[in-house]
């Protein structure tokens, strides 16, 4: 479906050195019945997971929302997520970033 590029970002936090390791995933749907993505790895915190569709914008992580994240599945396979009718087409194109360090 697509391919991954981690990025080093390192902060300082209470005087100590942190590095995390974001990976961005970039997906092409081929089949307009897929309305899943799966991840690379497990993200560290599922709620701070990002899905950007090539070409429009950022779309909200939850239930009730855009899509929702369980383990190594980003999902959006029920018609309560606003992706339900958006990421819908073979050939519609998205991003996925999270932290897995």
């Amino acid at each position: 479906m697509g391919g991954s590029l981690r990025i080093p970002l390192s902060s300082k936090k209470e005087g100590k050195k942190t590095l995390a390791m974001f990976t961005v995933q970039y997906f092409t749907l081929t089949d307009s019945t897929t309305r899943y993505a799966n991840l690379s790895g497990v993200p560290v915190d599922s709620a701070s997971v990002t899905l950007d569709i090539i070409g429009g914008t950022a779309q909200f992580l939850g239930t009730g929302e855009d899509f929702a994240v369980d383990g190594t599945v980003a999902h959006w396979d029920s018609p309560t997520f606003g992706l339900y009718n958006l990421l819908d087409s073979s050939g519609d194109r998205f991003r996925i970033i999270y932290d897995r360090s």
